[in-house]
C-alpha cells in the first residue's frame, strides 16, 4: 500500500493539556494526515495500518540523527506531576520523540476490548 508523499512544508504543533491533546496544523499537514488516515481506513482493519504523527509529518535528512526540520514539536502545558514516562519495552530500531499521537484502523472487537478497559 503506497503512502502519500510528504509536503516538506506541512506543520503542526502537538498542544498538551492535561486533559486534551489539541494539534494545530497548516493546510499541508492537515491533507498529508487526511490522505494518511484515507489510506489506512481502506485497508483491512485486521492489517492494523497506523500512522503516527510526529513521525510521519518529520522532515528527516539521510543520517540516522533525526529531524533536520523540526516542523512538528510539542508544547507541553500539563502539570510537572502529570508527566508519566513509561518503562515500555521498545524496538531496537524505535526512534524516541517523547510524546506522540498515533492512529491506527483496528477491528471492532479491539475497539470493544478498549472500551472495557475504561
Amino acid at each position: 500500500m503506497a503512502s502519500p508523499s510528504l509536503d516538506h512544508a506541512a506543520r503542526m504543533c502537538i498542544y498538551l493539556e492535561p486533559d486534551e491533546t489539541k494539534c494545530y496544523a497548516n493546510r499541508e499537514a492537515l491533507t498529508y494526515l487526511a490522505e494518511q488516515l484515507n489510506r489506512i481506513a481502506e485497508a483491512e482493519p485486521d492489517k492494523c495500518f497506523e500512522v503516527h504523527i510526529r513521525l510521519a509529518l518529520s522532515s528527516f535528512n539521510n543520517s540516522t540523527s533525526g529531524p533536520i526540520n523540526p516542523n512538528v514539536w510539542v508544547v507541553d502545558k500539563r502539570a510537572e506531576g502529570e508527566i508519566v514516562d513509561g518503562e515500555n519495552e521498545m524496538p531496537s530500531d524505535a526512534v524516541l520523540f517523547g510524546h506522540e499521537v498515533t492512529f491506527m484502523h483496528v477491528t471492532e472487537e479491539v475497539l470493544d476490548s478498549l472500551k472495557s478497559a475504561v
